[in-house]
């Protein structure tokens, strides 16, 4: 199951490892056009935090069209 999830709580399960899913917000997560971006931390690349990839998806995969923002999305168990 898929759960839309606030930025404050991506960043937070980010830095505790976990897979985040990132859309254009006015993107649908089961799109078949556009395809969910996974973020996940990288202690090879300690460059690569999370603002700093938000930052770039959102210059270059986010536009009037689309959304301004990212979406955050998380895989929950139930």
């Amino acid at each position: 199951m898929i759960k839309r999830i606030y930025k404050p709580e991506a960043r937070k399960r980010f830095l505790q490892g976990e897979q985040i899913f990132v859309l254009p917000c006015k993107v649908r997560f089961d799109n078949m056009w556009i395809q969910p971006y996974m973020i996940y931390m990288d202690e090879q690349n300690p460059e690569a935090t999370f603002d700093r990839i938000i930052r770039y998806y959102e210059a270059y995969n986010c536009n009037a069209e689309l959304g301004y923002y990212a979406a955050y999305y998380v895989k929950e168990d139930k």
